[in-house]
């Protein structure tokens, strides 16, 4: 370009995962890139030396990071997601945007799943929605994989106009503080 906004503009020609900057190690080998994909949308790059993609920063589309322990707050993560606020509180923060909440609407979950037999299978979650009480009473509902194959709700928190009520066997613990329902009539 003949008037840069910015100390080094580099304009790319047609779209399509053409490399508008790439770095090389001293064996000559890619390290990083940034292009535009097909539709013309930014995408930053890292490669290892071998060749292989660790991780990918698409601004349409799905990023994802493979190169190794991922921290906020720390240089040295210990876990594959590691949050550190020093000498404070660490915060994780799982949102819903939009319109008002109604009765039964879902805002968030923490699903734990494993390979099973070379197939994905989800072992347990922890969902949070708005419960059938009022769209301004929460609840988290947690779930484990039953034999069968399926996640089925072994307990339930359940926000009431009084307090907090706890189920066990049931979703809807509205009967108590504490509501355990067995349908086999064993507890």
């Amino acid at each position: 370009t003949t008037s840069p906004g910015d100390a080094l503009v580099v304009k790319g020609g047609s779209a399509g995962n053409i490399d508008l900057v790439s770095f090389q190690n001293n064996a000559g080998n890619e390290t990083h890139r940034f292009y535009a994909d097909s539709a013309n949308d930014g995408v930053i790059e890292t490669v290892t030396n071998a060749g292989v993609t660790a991780n990918l920063i698409q601004s349409s589309g799905d990023s994802w990071f493979n190169g190794g322990n991922v921290g906020i707050g720390t240089t040295a993560p210990s876990g594959k997601l590691n949050v550190n606020q020093e000498n404070g509180l660490s915060t994780v923060t799982i949102s819903r945007g939009g319109s008002d909440l109604t009765a039964g609407t879902a805002l968030g979950n923490i699903i734990f799943p494993a390979d099973y037999s070379g197939t994905p299978t989800n072992y347990a979650s922890i969902d949070a929605y708005a419960n059938a009480l009022s769209a301004v009473r929460g609840s988290l509902d947690f779930k484990v994989k039953s034999t069968s194959g399926g996640l089925l709700t072994g307990m339930t928190v359940y926000g009431t106009s009084s307090g907090v009520n706890v189920g066990i066997g049931t979703t809807a613990p509205t009967n108590g503080k504490l509501v355990i329902d067995s349908t086999a009539n064993q507890i």
